[in-house]
This record gives structure tokens, sequence and C-alpha cells, in this order.
């Protein structure tokens, strides 16, 4: 009788504690971007439209549209890299299209987190075409020296060469 109370009154498992930080500091996401934005990469995708303002823009360009080649994905790609989950990713059936639409998700996550905020555009005077979507956002934050973007660069670095020579296949 007693080995069955001794049963019942197990210890709760304890629950393994998150990290403590915040969003800021833990999204690589908005590092990529803000690293990007400082070190002028991507430009043809990615740019400052008010500096001062910390206000940027993203284009999105469909495959359909006759000025679209490989390099328009070339942001997307890389923001992919980030995840912990880019191996993943590179087995999809469509790739391209799945790293734009988690661009996009992940641009909505930061919006919703009060870390961007995304401003709205009217079609009608950008007079680009339907293929192409155009979205400009402000990020607030007041000091990019919290992100730690050198650090941040040199550990892509090394996940980036860790996933390819876990995919490299040695006869």
């Amino acid at each position: 009788m007693d080995s069955c109370r001794d049963m019942k009154q197990e210890k709760p498992k304890k629950r393994r504690s998150r990290r403590s930080s915040d969003n800021i500091t833990r999204s690589n996401v908005l590092k990529y971007i803000i690293l990007s934005l400082v070190k002028g990469l991507h430009k043809h995708v990615l740019y400052w439209c008010d500096i001062e303002s910390k206000v940027f823009e993203i284009i999105f360009v469909h495959k359909s549209n006759n000025n679209w080649n490989e390099s328009c994905l070339d942001l997307f790609k890389e923001l992919d890299k980030t995840s912990k989950q880019y191996g993943r990713y590179l087995e999809e059936k469509d790739y391209e299209c799945g790293c734009k639409r988690r661009c996009r998700a992940n641009l909505r996550k930061l919006c919703k987190g009060k870390i961007f905020t995304e401003i709205k555009l009217d079609r009608k005077k950008l007079n680009v075409d339907k293929s192409i979507i155009i979205k400009r956002y402000k990020i607030n934050i007041e000091d990019f020296s919290k992100l730690n973007l050198e650090d941040f660069e040199k550990q892509l670095k090394r996940n980036i060469l860790k996933v390819c020579l876990k995919n490299t296949k040695y006869f």
C-alpha cells in the first residue's frame, strides 16, 4: 500500500526555462535585415528609404515578371539560412516560393511584436507592375548595438558552413 502512495507522489518534472532575452536580441531575421541594410547587401530588393527615420523597403518580384531573375531571391534565401531548420527548407518541393512566404511571415511577426511598423503604400501612386509588391517598414529600435551584429555575422557564417558540410556526401 505504501509503495502505491510513493508512486503517486513522484516529483513533477521541471520545465526547462527559456533563455532570458527579448524579441529584439533573439530574432535572426531582424538581425540579418538590419545587417543587410547597414552593409548595403541585396540593394536591388532591400534598401533604406529614409535612414534617419529608419524606414526601409523590401521588393517582392513575382516569377512571371519580365525583370525577374535568380538574384530577386537572394535576400530571401539568405534569411532562410538564419533558421535552424534551413536543411529541412532545402528539401521542400518549391523552395523558392517557400523562402519568400517565410520572409513575409517573419515580417508580419516583427510587426506584431511592434519591432517593425508597416507603412501602407498606395499602389496607384507607385506605378509598378502587378507582379511587383513593395513593402515599406519603419524599424522601432532606438539602438542597434543591442543586436550585436558582428557576432551574429560570424555565427551565421559558421552555421552555413555546418549545413553545407552536413549536406555534402563523401564517397
